[in-house]
């Protein structure tokens, strides 16, 4: 080898180096756009979950003037900053399983409905704040409590919340309020 070949030489391992740089950069940047692709999936779940996770619905009896004057029903708490849709609620009853509470929408708030003898089983829904009497949930019943909840979020997501609390999202077309 003479002199003269030196630069060639010095120009190949410097090539050879910065394809090796190269590679690995390539490497890296996959590694750290999967970590960042796995990162935003699982804020996006989160996202989609924040409101979802912000409503809920449990039995209470509303306490008139006379302590024997009570009335049975369901709270429904919406406590996120939007509107969710097409609200059922399966309430199971000392007598027996009532027909659904139906809300075409639930504004953010609490509210109260009592369970009614009539068509439809259920009172108009008022704002717990607006009542004139107390309000106190029905905690230690096995016999009364709220079986099922289910509802669209703000982006059109149906969710169902179990008799445990369980919150899920509902897959394909399952139990469509429509």
């Amino acid at each position: 080898m003479s002199w003269s070949d030196a630069p060639s030489w010095i120009s190949a391992v410097a090539a050879a180096g910065a394809l090796a740089a190269a590679v690995v950069a390539g490497v890296t940047a996959r590694r750290l756009y999967a970590i960042e692709r796995a990162r935003d999936r699982r804020a996006s779940a989160a996202d989609a979950r924040r409101q979802a996770a912000a409503i809920s619905a449990w039995v209470a009896e509303a306490v008139g003037p006379n302590p024997d004057e009570r009335s049975p029903g369901v709270v429904v708490a919406n406590a996120s900053d939007t509107a969710v849709r097409d609200v059922s609620i399966s309430v199971v009853m000392p007598s027996g399983q009532k027909d659904p509470l139906r809300l075409t929408v639930l504004p953010p708030g609490d509210y109260f409905t009592v369970a009614e003898p009539t068509a439809y089983h259920w009172g108009f829904p008022n704002r717990l704040d607006a009542l004139q009497y107390p309000v106190r949930p029905v905690m230690r019943s096995r016999e009364w409590y709220v079986a099922e909840l289910r509802f669209r979020d703000a982006a059109d997501r149906e969710w169902r919340r179990d008799g445990t609390g369980t919150l899920r999202p509902v897959s394909g077309n399952e139990g469509n309020f429509r």
